[in-house]
């Protein structure tokens, strides 16, 4: 005790570090010869009043280290102090090895099976009795806590400060926390090793998370500590290099998947749990020669959309140049476990990859910037969405890329599209916008299966879907034609328009030999122009055109061929009359000839 007050004593009057190898008072036994000494009988005694004793560090609470992690160090500090395993040195190597691992907290028995792999050429009578001398200093044992870097010494002539070199950063790093690139988000992940936190148990949970500046500060601060000169700058550039590995979480998840038996349809289970409301509006007429992931002849069915709903999303987040064009959309009363099925459709290990937007009545830059990091956004309560903003969304479904600054950025960024769009309501009629929804493939729900209570084949279900993207003759896209056909089962999410209820109202396309009569865009809104309707050219011209009538055009001015109804047919007009038009999106025959006036 009084051995350990005069060593602080000294310590702090003389400003220099204790010698930790001098542990006791016979360590002093020789003394140099110093001829100004004197003796001062009159001297006052050494009062110790106030001084507390150092606390022995505390056993047990550190992780254990390993003999082979503790040589990484024990080699390098020894190289420092010009002691090389050699001959006329292997006793002193060797001692020294063993007397740091016990301080170290090198278990014994891994100390001396390490050592007997370690040093085979050293006879075994003769290596594990020194190392049972060094690990009888039961006090020293596991006293000091294991370095995580060893600085290097700069020569004696060199009085500069030199700076970390590339490679001493690197060694640092590696031994402190790893790093990766996210290639979905683009942003530098990071996550602490547990080894290099002796006195923090608890490291061994650490997780993956984004790179903050907080963390890179750290880092910095931590390597000055360690007595490195490094520039927060050039730490900034290393970590932005190659030194920082890739990493595509979707793409690591599907690689590790088992493979696809070619037969059990995984999607398809997840489709079952949603119970839609079958459409009546015109089925997607298909050659049954064409590939065998053709919508059949039967009303759209929601496991086919989902089918290739869900192979588009894999493809736009693994390939930049597709982008999901389509918005899977379920309507229907609250409560029916729309949302909590549409969180489900990632798999756990993926779900922070999902993300919801619930002011679906303000599109901002923000929202860019989600596309370009997230594999599913679900638009929340669509049905509030203003025709305005609407539009908005159509065009950001269809972006490629996203180019804006972010927020507090110095430059522009170049991002990919990379997300696919989901989309939940509670009313039926959603849709207003009157140049066409194809973007959209909704459905009405009936009910759902609870998904927080099924067991979803999550595996199954992502590697039928990886086998559907890989595979040549699957196609996920929708041609040209489907997606006229599909407009028909739109439609009945489209809110009412008034140029096409008046003109099924009191029009009608000529049947068989009637001839019928010739009349412009104008002349139908002059017809109802004392309405309170907005209608325009542009509006009844594309109803007449949706609607299937032929449109004939001379030198003049453009023709529809109609039949006016009479009173009594509008009166008594029933639904199944005003659909007698040709099937919505079908071309009308155009002709160029002379009005018979």
């Amino acid at each position: 005790m009084v051995w350990e007050w005069v060593n602080d004593h000294y310590a702090r009057l003389c400003e220099v570090e204790i010698d930790g190898q001098c542990k006791n008072a016979t360590r002093m036994s020789v003394l140099c010869h110093d001829p100004e000494a004197l003796l001062r009988p009159e001297a006052s005694s050494f009062h110790t009043s106030g001084m507390k004793p150092r606390e022995k560090p505390k056993r047990g609470t550190a992780v254990t280290v390993t003999a082979e992690r503790a040589y990484k160090i024990i080699r390098a500090q020894l190289e420092e102090e010009g002691i090389a395993y050699a001959p006329g040195s292997y006793n002193d190597y060797v001692s020294r090895c063993f007397y740091h691992t016990n301080r170290y907290g090198v278990p014994q028995a891994d100390a001396e099976a390490w050592a007997l792999r370690t040093f085979p050429d050293y006879p075994r009578e003769q290596l594990l009795p020194i190392v049972k001398s060094c690990y009888s200093l039961t006090m020293e044992f596991n006293t000091v806590p294991l370095p995580r870097f060893v600085r290097k010494k700069e020569k004696e002539n060199d009085s500069s400060h030199k700076k970390a070199t590339v490679e001493e950063m690197e060694e640092f790093i590696n031994g402190y926390m790893k790093f990766r690139m996210n290639m979905l988000t683009h942003q530098i992940e990071t996550q602490l090793i547990a080894d290099a936190y002796t006195d923090r148990p608890e490291a061994s949970a650490c997780h993956w998370q984004r790179l903050t500046d907080h963390i890179e500060n750290s880092l910095w601060c931590a390597m000055q500590h360690h007595g490195m000169a490094v520039n927060l700058n050039e730490l900034h550039t290393l970590l932005g290099s190659d030194f920082v590995k890739e990493y595509h979480p979707l793409k690591e998840y599907l690689d590790g998947l088992p493979p696809w038996d070619g037969e059990t349809d995984y999607i398809g289970r997840l489709a079952a749990m949603v119970h839609v409301k079958e459409s009546p509006h015109s089925p997607l007429q298909q050659d049954k020669s064409r590939e065998r992931n053709d919508l059949s002849e039967t009303p759209v069915r929601f496991a086919d959309i989902l089918k290739r709903w869900m192979v588009s999303m894999i493809a736009a987040a693994l390939n930049e140049t597709v982008v999901n064009q389509v918005i899977l959309t379920l309507i229907g009363r609250q409560g029916s476990y729309k949302t909590s099925f549409m969180q489900h459709i990632l798999p756990p290990v993926l779900s922070e990859y999902y993300t919801t937007k619930s002011n679906s009545s303000r599109m901002t830059k923000d929202d860019l910037f989600t596309m370009t990091e997230n594999l599913v956004i679900n638009l929340e309560e669509i049905d509030t969405m203003p025709p305005s903003e609407l539009n908005q969304l159509k065009a950001m479904v269809t972006q490629r890329y996203v180019d804006e600054r972010r927020a507090y950025g110095r430059n522009k960024v170049h991002l990919p599209h990379v997300a696919s769009f989901v989309a939940t309501g509670n009313n039926l009629q959603f849709l207003t916008d009157d140049t066409g929804n194809r973007r959209w493939l909704p459905f009405e729900v009936e009910d759902i299966d609870s998904p927080w209570e099924a067991d979803i084949p999550y595996e199954g279900i992502y590697s039928q879907t990886y086998a559907l993207y890989q595979d040549v003759n699957f196609r996920y896209w929708f041609t040209d034609k489907e997606i006229q056909q599909l407009r028909g089962h739109v439609q009945q999410f489209e809110v009412p328009r008034p140029e096409y209820e008046l003109i099924l109202t009191y029009y009608r396309k000529p049947v068989g030999l009637e001839r019928g009569v010739y009349t412009t865009s104008s002349q139908i809104i002059g017809r109802f122009g004392n309405t309170s309707l907005r209608l325009s050219l542009q509006k009844v011209g594309r109803a007449m055109r949706e609607l299937g009538f032929r449109q004939v055009k001379a030198s003049n001015a453009n023709y529809w061929v109609v039949v006016e109804r009479t009173t009594e047919e509008v009166q008594h007009l029933l639904p199944a009359e005003a659909e007698q038009a040709d099937p919505p999106g079908e071309k009308p025959s155009e002709e160029n000839t002379e009005l018979p006036f």
